[in-house]
């Protein structure tokens, strides 16, 4: 992660840093629960065994797209003019 800074842009990289590693594990962990889904036994376990596994990837794959639209707003180029505007504001009043 980069350093505290006063600067907007960096303070948006280290968002984005966050929450790529934060998806990272969402995805991570769903493609676990995929690859045991896929097993050829899987069908064998009980029904609310199978569900709770479906329910568990439906719920990573939920929070990685949340997560993938947190990072996007981010990078909003109205947010970011006006991030950028704001700072130059302050600058003027030294």
């Amino acid at each position: 992660m980069i350093t505290d800074s006063p600067n907007p842009l960096l303070e948006i990289i280290n968002q984005q840093h966050e929450l790529q590693l934060a998806l990272k594990e969402y995805l991570s962990k769903a493609t676990s629960l995929l690859q045991v889904s896929l097993d050829q036994d899987f069908l064998t376990h009980p029904p609310t065994t199978i569900y709770g596994y479906l329910w568990a990837l439906d719920d990573f794959v939920e929070k990685s797209k949340d997560l993938n639209e947190q990072a996007l707003k981010l990078f909003d180029p109205l947010s970011l003019t006006s991030d950028i505007s704001a700072q130059g504001d302050e600058m003027k009043s030294f």
